[in-house]
């Protein structure tokens, strides 16, 4: 046999080649055509399950629920009539760095500064020498006086409306309430300098005045502009107990302060909250799924934009609906009684850390925080219903020479009905103590101490929420003959 019979004839190497490439690319398309299926079946059923939210809202609020329905019926006003015009010129005639921290020891005291030192002060001590001395240089900086003139408007007003254009993005959203904090701080300087003085109808007009700068915040659709105007809230009320500590208003004025913290209590806050982050977020994920928003909006690193900037679209088109629900959910929890929105607002709270858990990572950055809102909204409200029903107590005093037995004897010439604990549903509590009266809240524990009020930390165990009221001759009394009460509700 020769050398040319052993040899091994040639192969169709080349052609099996060619054909384990075509194999492995044919699998490539069917692979990449079964993931593109995929994709587009998931986005159908994403999209299909945001149109069905979407459907569901409609059919709930029929007059809309996004961002330009909500802008379209919001309350409007003349410019006479607006408070948030009046407050955003006090803003503008301040001086610049008014408000702020004092810079270094000797500089004159500021609004800020002033309110800490008078915190630690109790309601029915009036001002010692220092005090006195910073509230006085406070008032006469350059531009104050000027700013006050414009901010004693505010007492004869009601309500308000800021001018907001709303950013594509929603969240560059420029926000100008913030305004309404400057002219509350100054009322409460003039509340208290005119209290100190011994005028203290005036002196309650700044405090209503304070109140109406919150209520120039109206019903602006955001978290933080409620935020803005429960602040208000809060340092009119502080302000208010200090002037009835001070004095004896007339009824006159007493009935109209009443008024308008009952009007100020019958407000939605949290409704206008939670329907303004619905809206927000609808408008943020539908045009981060459209890029017409960039990813630069919602913050990170630039290398997370860049991954972002990949897969915004298919996370925006799976969070959506999701997302969309749950918000729906917290319009549904706000709409309810505060004394029934605790329980509901941590079932959902769960859910929300649910889908965080399950790695929703829109839900996890974007989901606003609104069982923290529900529960600030719950404390604005029992210092509210607290100052009401104080109010009313301070107007028998006076009509009829002697505190009420009960708040159940202030109905109904006083108070329509006994104010509802926000915290247990049950009506507030009100007791005599050896120098006056107290109405109070059992506060977030749920547990009557008392009235004992925890004045560096409100949310402390063992603290209610009080609101107090002086015997005549237990007001307005010199810094050296009174001295703190450690314990207020005893």
């Amino acid at each position: 046999m020769s050398e040319t019979d052993v040899l091994p004839e040639p192969g169709p190497t080349r052609p099996k080649r060619r054909r384990r490439l075509h194999g492995c690319g044919v699998l490539l398309l069917v692979l990449f055509a079964f993931f593109g299926a995929f994709y587009a079946f998931l986005g159908y059923t994403n999209d299909r399950e945001t149109r069905e939210v979407m459907a569901e809202i409609d059919r709930q609020e029929p007059e809309g629920w996004k961002l330009a329905d909500l802008e379209a019926h919001r309350k409007t006003f003349s410019d006479e009539e607006n408070a948030a015009l009046v407050a955003q010129a006090v803003k503008a005639k301040l001086p610049v760095n008014w408000g702020a921290t004092r810079a270094a020891a000797g500089a004159p005291a500021t609004a800020s500064t002033l309110a800490a030192d008078l915190e630690d002060l109790p309601p029915p001590m009036r001002l010692d020498l220092a005090l006195r001395e910073d509230l006085q240089a406070a008032l006469v900086e350059e531009g104050v006086q000027q700013a006050l003139t414009e901010a004693n408007k505010l007492a004869g007003l009601r309500d308000g409306r800021y001018s907001l254009t709303w950013s594509t993005d929603v969240i560059s959203t420029v926000v100008n309430s913030h305004d309404a904090l400057s002219a509350a701080y100054l009322l409460q300087l003039q509340a208290i300098r005119l209290a100190e003085e011994g005028e203290v109808d005036a002196a309650l007009a700044a405090t209503r005045g304070i109140l109406v700068a919150g209520r120039s915040v109206g019903d602006e659709p955001l978290m933080v502009s409620q935020y803005i105007r429960m602040a208000c809230t809060t340092i009119a009320l502080h302000t208010l107990e200090r002037v009835l500590a001070q004095g004896e208003p007339s009824p006159r004025e007493l009935k109209t302060m009443q008024e308008l913290l009952e009007a100020e209590a019958a407000e939605p806050l949290l409704q206008y909250a939670a329907r303004g982050e619905r809206a927000s977020m609808h408008q943020l994920m539908s045009g981060l799924k459209s890029r017409d928003i960039a990813p630069s909006a919602i913050g990170g690193s630039q290398g997370f934009q860049a991954a972002f900037h990949l897969a915004g679209p298919t996370l925006a088109r799976g969070s959506h609906a999701r997302m969309l629900r749950l918000l729906n959910e917290q319009v549904a929890v706000a709409r309810l009684p505060p004394e029934q929105q605790a329980e509901p607002a941590r079932a959902l709270e769960k859910k929300v850390k649910e889908a965080k858990a399950n790695y929703d990572v829109l839900i996890g950055l974007l989901m606003p925080a609104f069982q923290r809102m529900s529960e600030a909204y719950r404390r604005d409200q029992a210092w509210l219903r607290c100052a009401i029903a104080a109010v009313a107590a301070e107007r028998h005093r006076r009509d009829r020479g002697t505190w009420p037995a009960t708040l159940e004897a202030l109905v109904p010439d006083y108070l329509r009905a006994v104010p509802i604990d926000p915290y247990d549903a049950q009506p507030l509590r009100y007791k005599r103590l050896a120098d006056g009266v107290i109405v109070y809240s059992i506060g977030p524990d749920k547990v009557d101490n008392g009235g004992a009020c925890n004045r560096a930390n409100y949310m402390a165990k063992g603290t209610d929420y009080p609101f107090r009221l002086w015997d005549v001759d237990r007001r307005r009394q010199p810094p050296a003959e009174l001295l703190p009460l450690p314990d207020e509700g005893n």
